[in-house]
């Protein structure tokens, strides 16, 4: 749940590797204007208006041949290879996804001041009961979600309208190495800002991971990333995806396992500058209610592409039918 910073760092940690300090300054400074002034200035104003500039800014993003756009661009032709000769789908494409990002980064701000009554005008939320029959269980329930769209609105709804969730999300500290003081400090805010909303049990990668076991059997929802990638996660499991092979940790479904807890999956898709949240039912637990869950994904990600977040990260997650 923490994109937004993560993306911006990519320019930003690949100059300071090549030892180009002065130009590393110079763009560490304009992600802090941007991050820390810009988009809570513009939360401020009406919301058509701030979302009306937030897609404007996502555009100018687009315009930018960024190592982020490259890596972007790469992983789309790698599982769509017949952008390379559609251009003009692979720009609209890239366009839709920078102002999306955009828009989930003005969420992080905006979400704050809404209330039970207000959040209707931004979200709005169905499959809701699915939850509600997967809680009865007394178990605990796993949320499945990926990083599709502006992921984050899911969980805040449910909260601001009553139902309490927990999360496994990666270190917004000085544990995470890949962050800087503009990441950490923006990140803290936003999940302070979720917590806050969401009023459940937060746990990170680099906390003791019993947490999320103790929520579970406290009968809690825990909102977990199928799709998260972290280099130093050593399970996966195979998926077909997209006509090839995705690979994902294991780790949702040895929780599951581990804990007898549901699971369902959650979605959130844009609907305008607005957005529509959905949960859906998922099989069993473990292993069948996983494969499930791809499937779902990768529904969601044919009908909008432009809305998944891990294009970049192609080159590892996922790779062709006959790749050995």
């Amino acid at each position: 749940m923490v994109e937004s910073a993560e993306i911006l760092d990519i320019e930003g940690r690949s100059l300071k590797a090549m030892g180009n300090r002065p130009v590393f300054r110079i763009l560490q400074a304009a992600k802090a204007i941007r991050m820390l002034g810009v988009f809570p200035l513009i939360s401020l104003l009406p919301l058509p208006v701030a979302y009306s500039i937030a897609t404007w800014i996502g555009t100018l993003d687009s315009r930018r041949e960024s190592p982020y756009i490259k890596d972007l661009r790469a992983g789309l032709k790698r599982c769509f290879p017949y952008l390379e000769d559609r251009p003009d789908v692979l720009r609209r494409w890239l366009k839709n996804t920078c102002c999306m990002q955009a828009r989930e980064m003005l969420d992080a701000y905006v979400i704050g001041r809404q209330t039970g009554r207000s959040i209707g005008r931004l979200s709005e939320i169905s499959g809701r009961q699915y939850l509600t029959h997967a809680l009865e269980n007394g178990r605990g329930v796993i949320i499945v979600l990926s990083h599709y769209s502006r992921l984050n609105m899911l969980a805040c709804t449910l909260g601001l309208t009553g139902q309490q969730t927990g999360i496994l999300t990666q270190a917004v500290d000085r544990r995470n190495p890949f962050l800087d003081w503009v990441d950490r400090t923006y990140l803290r805010n936003k999940l302070r800002t979720y917590y806050r909303i969401t009023k459940g049990t937060g746990v990170t990668l680099e906390d003791d991971l019993r947490g999320i076991y103790r929520a579970l059997k406290a009968n809690e929802a825990i909102v977990i990333l199928l799709d998260a990638y972290n280099p130093r996660l050593r399970r996966f499991r195979k998926y077909p995806f997209l006509g090839g092979k995705l690979y994902l940790p294991t780790g949702i479904e040895r929780i599951s396992v581990a804990t007898k807890a549901a699971l369902v999956y959650g979605v959130v898709k844009e609907n305008g500058w607005r957005v529509k949240a959905e949960i859906r039912p998922l099989p069993g637990t473990g292993a069948e209610a996983m494969l499930q869950a791809v499937r779902e994904l990768e529904q969601d990600v044919s009908e909008r592409p432009w809305e998944w977040w891990q294009w970049g990260y192609m080159n590892t997650m996922w790779y062709p039918v006959d790749f050995d």
